[in-house]
């Protein structure tokens, strides 16, 4: 027969949160060391932080993915309804401007060298 018992379950690393809390205190009662109350309380808050930055680091990173994803989309959709008519409507001057404009550039360039 199996015989079970009730125990009361205490968590050990939340005592051991509190014992270093009260080590730290009484080290700063007795003027070992000058920390702020901050610092002294560090082993009951610092728990807690990490505790809450991996909760929510997760959801952060999805957001800001989501956020350029969606960024991502709008500028294709942009690109897509005016740059791209824009340059196959106008291919053939911008092409031309561009040949004009490198000649010019390449003339430049050989009177500099002379």
């Amino acid at each position: 027969m199996n015989k079970t018992k009730n125990l009361i379950t205490i968590p050990l690393i939340n005592i051991w949160y509190v014992i270093v809390t009260l080590i730290f205190i009484l080290m700063r009662l007795t003027n070992i060391v000058d920390w702020s109350p901050l610092w002294l309380l560090s082993p009951l808050w610092i728990p807690w932080a990490l505790s809450l930055c991996l909760l929510v680091l997760p959801y952060l990173l999805m957001i800001i993915g989501w956020c350029i994803f969606k960024t991502y989309d709008l500028l294709t959709m942009l690109y897509n309804k005016y740059v791209h008519k824009f340059v196959i409507k106008y291919y053939s001057k911008i092409k031309l401007f561009v040949i004009k404009c490198y000649s010019k550039i390449k003339l430049f360039i050989g009177k500099i060298k002379k």
